[in-house]
Order: C-alpha cells, then sequence, then structure tokens
C-alpha cells in the first residue's frame, strides 16, 4: 500500500491535524536523491508494521512538488526524517541512518503507548470512584428510607401505647367501687321539724309567755324554770292582794 504524499502545505497540515495524539514522521526526499532511495525501503518497512499501527503515520514528501512544505520545515538535506504531534516538530534525524531512524520511530512508539496506558488507567479509576460514589447514594437513602420506617414505626408504636394507656386508664376508672352517699348525721336525724336548725340561731322568745305555750311550741327543748309567769296569773295574785 502506497503512503500518503502530500502535495501541497494545506494537504501536510490537514493530515498532522487528523493524525490528532498520534506522531507523523514524514520522509522528505526526492527522486533523484541516492541516499533516499538506498533507506527508501527501511521507512516501508517500519510503515508496514503492524506494531506502529496505532501509534505512528508515515508519509512521504517530494522536495519538489511540495516545496512549500519542505521550506515550511526548514528542510536543508535530504532525506530528512522528522517526528511531528500535532502541529509541533518533536524530533529529527538528518541522512540515511538506519539506527538513528529506527530509534526514534520506537522511542516516540513507547511514549505513545505509555501515555495511552496512563490514560486509560485514569479512565478506570474515575469509573470506579463514579461507581463507588453510586453504590454509596444508594446505601445512603436506603438507610435514610431505613431510617424513616424505623421512625414511623416508633411513632406508631408510642401512638398505640398511648392508646393502650387511655384504655387501661378508663377500664380502671370503671373498675372503681361506687361510694354510698353520704349518711346524715344523727343530730340531723333527730332534728324536730319545729325546731331550730343545725347552725343557725332560734328567734327569742317574747317575755310573759307561758310554761303550756312553750311546752306546746317547744316540747323537747322547754325547761319550765325559764318561762316567765303568765299575765292572767299576775291579774289574779293582784285581786286576792286587794281583796285581803
Amino acid at each position: 500500500m502506497p503512503l500518503p504524499q502530500p502535495k501541497t502545505i494545506d494537504d501536510f497540515a490537514e493530515i498532522l491535524e487528523k493524525a490528532g495524539q498520534r506522531y507523523v514522521v514524514a520522509d522528505f526526499g526526492a527522486t533523484w536523491c541516492g541516499p533516499c532511495k538506498k533507506i527508501g525501503p527501511v521507512f516501508e518497512a517500519l510503515a508496514a508494521s503492524p506494531e506502529y499501527a496505532e501509534s505512528t503515520v508515515f508519509i512521504k514528501v517530494d522536495v519538489d512538488e511540495n516545496d512549500d512544505t519542505a521550506a515550511a520545515c526548514a528542510i536543508k538535506s535530504m532525506p530528512t526524517f522528522c517526528c511531528f504531534q500535532g502541529s509541533k516538530e518533536v524530533a529529527q534525524v538528518a541522512g540515511a541512518d538506519e539506527t538513528a531512524l529506527r530509534a526514534m520511530v520506537m522511542k516516540h512508539h513507547l511514549e505513545f503507548s505509555l501515555r495511552a496506558a496512563m490514560e486509560e488507567e485514569e479512565e478506570e479509576e474515575l469509573a470506579t470512584d463514579e461507581a463507588g460514589s453510586d453504590s454509596s447514594s444508594s446505601s445512603s437513602s436506603s438507610s435514610s428510607s431505613s431510617s424513616s420506617s424505623s421512625s414511623s414505626s416508633s411513632s406508631s408504636d408510642s401512638s398505640s401505647d398511648s392508646s393502650n394507656s387511655d384504655d387501661d386508664a378508663t377500664a380502671l376508672t370503671a373498675a372503681q367501687p361506687k361510694l354510698p352517699p353520704k349518711a346524715l348525721s344523727p343530730i340531723q336525724e333527730s332534728a324536730p321539724a319545729g325546731g331550730v336548725p343545725s347552725g343557725k340561731k332560734g328567734k327569742k322568745r317574747k317575755a310573759g309567755h307561758g310554761a303550756a305555750s312553750c311546752a306546746a311550741a317547744n316540747p323537747e327543748v322547754h325547761v319550765p324554770s325559764l318561762c316567765k309567769p303568765s299575765a292572767t296569773k299576775k291579774k289574779k295574785k293582784k285581786k286576792r292582794a286587794e281583796q285581803i
């Protein structure tokens, strides 16, 4: 398979851009250059090797056909092998030196492989961290849900206990024996209908009432010695005194 040969500087720039993070090794030569023809097969063998397929892009630039690119890369002798990454030149081998050419290609191939391995490892660590974070969030969410369920269960148990306590108190009150009505004291039961009520003072009896009327009104509290003589007796005594 023939190697890419950019005809203009724009074609050359496009190849560098499409290569991305891979290295681009350009062989600057001419059809009339003897040393270029000598080392040409070595360069083509490197380009065809599967070992460098992922790390390196190999191209050929004819300095006579694409002199703008040769001038931009400051090519002074042929053959010259330049290694680029992006738009920047990172290494150069001047002359038909097979050992130096192979060393340059191998060096940048190893650098590319190491960098790719490090990037892959970082991506794996990031994926692991994200998976751990998701697992942690899920566990946290489950714990919160369990806590909520426990709180709800505790609240339900508390409500049930409170309800049971109220029921027990109601049952205890209903089970207590009812006390009979308070009995009247003996003094209150024996008080006469016309007597002086407990805690109250009776009216004073009028002077001159007879013993008979006092006894009839208050037979239980009548004291004969305290009753004054009636007015009739007084008149009889006065009349007797006048007769004598």
